[in-house]
C-alpha cells in the first residue's frame, strides 16, 4: 500500500466537521440576534397569534351551552383559529427574518459601495501621482536643457548684447539710447518712480518711434527710449515722465515745480527713475538695469543703475 508523503499536512475529518458546526452555530446565533432587533414585528406576531388562538383554548373551558353559543357567534370553527394563529405566527417570523436579511443586505451593499469608492479614490490618487511624476520629470529635463543651453552660451556668446547710453539734450529731454551689438532681439523696458509724483508703481517704457511696449532692434541698430522732459510754464519748471499704459501713452506730471527766479530759489525734490532693460531672447550680458535722477533743473543718468 502506498503511503502519503510526510511533508503533506493532513486535516482530520472530525476537526473539519467540528469547525463547520461551530461556524454554522455562530451564524445561527447571529441570525437570531438580528431577528430579535426587530422587536416590534416579533411583538405583533406574538400578540396576533395569541389573540387569534383565544377561541381554540377558551372553548374547552366553557359549558356546553356557552360553547354552542360561541360556535354560533363565530363564523368558523374555534379550532380553525388555532391554525390561523399558527399561520400568522409563521408569517410574522418570516417577516422578521426578511427584515433581518434586508438589513444585512443593506450593510453588505454599503460596504461594497464604500470599497468601490475607496478603490476609485486610490486609482485617482495613483493617476495624480503618476501625472506629478511626469511633470517633475519634464521639469527636470527642461532644467537640464536650460543649463546646457546656458553653458553653451557661456562658451559661445552669440546672442544679443545691449548697451545703454543716457542722453539729456538742451531742452532737458531725457532719453536712453539702446544699441544692440549682437543678434536681433525684441526689447522692452520697465521702471518705477519715486519722489514727488501722483503714484508710485511700475510702468512700461516708451520708445520714441512706436507706442508699443516692445520693439525689435537689429544687430548694430540703436533705438531711443524716451523717459522725461522738462515743461516750462512762465518762470516755473516741472518734470513730465513718459510711459506706456494699457490704453496707450501716459504722461505723468510731477507734483512739485521749481523756479530759479524766486527768492529764495524754489527747488523741487528729486524724482528717481529705476528700471530694467529686457530682451527676448535673453541678453548675453543679462538684464540691464538703469537709473535716472531728475533734479530740480537738470537730470543725471547713473550708469548700470548704481549711483
Amino acid at each position: 500500500m502506498g503511503q502519503k508523503p510526510s511533508g503533506e499536512a493532513t486535516i482530520p475529518t472530525g476537526a473539519t466537521g467540528l469547525t463547520l458546526l461551530r461556524k454554522r452555530l455562530r451564524r445561527m446565533l447571529a441570525f437570531g440576534f438580528a431577528i430579535m432587533k426587530h422587536g416590534i414585528a416579533l411583538l405583533i406576531t406574538f400578540l396576533g397569534s395569541v389573540i387569534l388562538s383565544v377561541p381554540s383554548w377558551i372553548e374547552p373551558l366553557l359549558s356546553p351551552i356557552h360553547a354552542r353559543k360561541l360556535t354560533e357567534f363565530l363564523t368558523v370553527s374555534p379550532h380553525t383559529y388555532r391554525y390561523l394563529a399558527i399561520t400568522f405566527f409563521s408569517l410574522g417570523l418570516m417577516y422578521a427574518s426578511f427584515l433581518a436579511w434586508n438589513e444585512r443586505r443593506d450593510q453588505i451593499e454599503a460596504l461594497v459601495a464604500e470599497s468601490v469608492k475607496r478603490e476609485n479614490d486610490v486609482d485617482l490618487e495613483v493617476k495624480q501621482l503618476a501625472l506629478k511624476e511626469r511633470e517633475i520629470t519634464a521639469l527636470e529635463e527642461r532644467n537640464t536643457e536650460l543649463r546646457r543651453e546656458r553653458y553653451d552660451r557661456s562658451l559661445n556668446p552669440s546672442g544679443s548684447n545691449a548697451t545703454i547710453t543716457g542722453r539729456v539734450d538742451d531742452t532737458r529731454k531725457v532719453s536712453l539710447l539702446v544699441t544692440n551689438l549682437g543678434q536681433a532681439a525684441e526689447f522692452y523696458a520697465v521702471f518705477s518712480l519715486s519722489g514727488p509724483i501722483p503714484q508710485e508703481k511700475r510702468f512700461s517704457g516708451r520708445w520714441e518711434h512706436t507706442h508699443s511696449t516692445k520693439t525689435v532692434i537689429a544687430k548694430g541698430e540703436t533705438r531711443c527710449l524716451i523717459l522725461a522732459n522738462m515743461m516750462h510754464r512762465n518762470n516755473f519748471q516741472q518734470w513730465q515722465i513718459f510711459a506706456i499704459g494699457e490704453t496707450g501713452p501716459l504722461y505723468i506730471q510731477a507734483t512739485q515745480s521749481s523756479c530759479a527766479t524766486s527768492t529764495p530759489i524754489a527747488k523741487a525734490s528729486d524724482i528717481v527713475i529705476s528700471g530694467e532693460l529686457v530682451a527676448v531672447p535673453d541678453l548675453v550680458n543679462g538684464i540691464q538695469p538703469f537709473k535716472v535722477v531728475l533734479h530740480a533743473f537738470d537730470a543725471e543718468y547713473v550708469d548700470g543703475g548704481q549711483r
